[in-house]
């Protein structure tokens, strides 16, 4: 008997001790999955901020060099082209302002969870680090002068409303504004302080990459891993194959602006896009549709569309406007100049052989008839925004 009672105590012991034994590694490994989460997602948001910094950087330098070209030819401005005329005016604008999601930083910052998940105090010091400097470098951006933008958006809300009137404006307007703008103090000022705005960002992106990338190094993130991160992050639905490509699919960006992308099973695609041109002297709109070619890969959940630069073609319809018969001249006059701007810009399209490729990724819903689609360039949508096309 006492051999069966030892034997009992015995089997109940290990049994809690079993019991309590996995529940504790079953929290341990739970612990480690929240610790790396938590990992991965702040250095993701330190990623995209070093990414919005570069941003501006890569901006100035592409800008610069044409204000600076502006200037040094001042008193010849009619004998510059329109694009140059019109990107130095945009780079003395002053409608670009740097901001940031900061929900993670306050995440970071005020949450226990956040701090107790994660045991690598170095790491936590790197990141409060970045997160303190990403703060002083936007002050420093939105209030210091030589960052101060010299044409403000009401002066520019003001040429606009003034020249637009009942036309487009004109390049000679476009002209006589940068002609009246290079000679003021302040934009003199702005333009030769480009290189050391250029200095001051290259600074900023190379210290916030360098933390960012210590981060990384501390906690053994690879691209790799990124990557896999950002893509379950965004990941909905089922994954695609490439026999559910094929087809065309609808994409409303906005009530004004909807695009068609036309699959083919040969690997080739037409990319149509519709967009609704309003005027304050007609009511419905002329209607814009601009179509080119490219071709597509998909590899697993990734969507390669390799878009030509040349525009195959661009066609205004107006058969849908009316207007006052007091507003035929203005109106027929801003069409005539719409279309000739339009036509012009196909035909010089056309001498651009390159390719512009564009990463997206992409996942179905379950009817097979929904596509989620997360751009990867910013050109064609945020980066990072979902937009869901549907199958016709």
């Amino acid at each position: 008997m006492g051999r069966d009672v030892a034997l009992s105590f015995l089997g109940t012991t290990l049994s809690i001790v079993l019991t309590f034994g996995s529940s504790a590694i079953y929290e341990r490994y739970q612990q480690k999955k929240a610790q790396r989460l938590t990992t991965m997602m702040i250095v993701h948001d330190m990623d995209a901020s070093v990414a919005e910094y570069q941003r501006l950087l890569d901006g100035e330098a592409k800008a610069y060099d044409v204000a600076r070209y502006a200037l040094s030819h001042c008193d010849e401005i009619d004998s510059l082209s329109i694009d140059t005329v019109q990107s130095a005016l945009f780079y003395l604008l002053d409608y670009e302002k740097l901001s940031f999601d900061d929900s993670k930083e306050k995440i970071f910052n005020s949450s226990y969870d956040s701090w107790n998940n994660i045991d690598n105090a170095m790491f936590v010091d790197l990141v409060q680090e970045f997160y303190f400097y990403r703060r002083e470098y936007r002050e420093q951006i939105l209030n210091a002068g030589m960052f101060r933008k010299p044409v403000s958006k009401e002066e520019w809300d003001s040429f606009c409303v003034h020249n637009s009137y009942n036309k487009n404006i004109t390049a000679l307007e476009y002209r006589e504004m940068l002609k009246e703008q290079i000679k003021r103090e302040e934009v003199i000022y702005y333009i030769n302080q480009g290189p050391s705005r250029k200095r001051s960002l290259n600074g900023i992106v190379a210290y916030l990459k360098n933390c960012d990338d210590r981060c990384k190094f501390l906690m053994d993130i690879t691209d790799e891993e990124m990557m896999a991160f950002v893509k379950n992050m965004n990941s909905s639905g089922r994954a695609l194959k490439k026999k559910d490509l094929p087809g065309q699919w609808v994409l409303v960006r906005s009530s004004n602006n909807i695009r068609l992308l036309d699959f083919s099973s040969d690997g080739t695609i037409k990319w149509v896009d519709t967009l609704m041109i309003e005027n304050p002297f007609y009511s419905g709109p002329i209607k814009l549709v601009s179509s080119c070619h490219g071709l597509w890969t998909l590899n697993d959940d990734t969507l390669t569309i390799r878009l030509a630069s040349a525009v195959d073609s661009i066609v205004l319809d107006s058969t849908s406007i009316h207007y006052p018969v007091k507003f035929a001249d203005s109106v027929r006059h801003f069409f005539e100049n719409y279309d000739k701007m339009m036509q012009d810009y196909c035909l010089k399209s056309k001498q651009d052989t390159s390719y512009n490729e564009i990463p997206v990724v992409v996942r179905l819903d379950g009817t097979g008839k929904k596509m989620e689609m997360y751009f990867m360039d910013d050109d064609v949508a945020s980066i990072g925004s979902a937009l869901y096309a549907v199958r016709q």
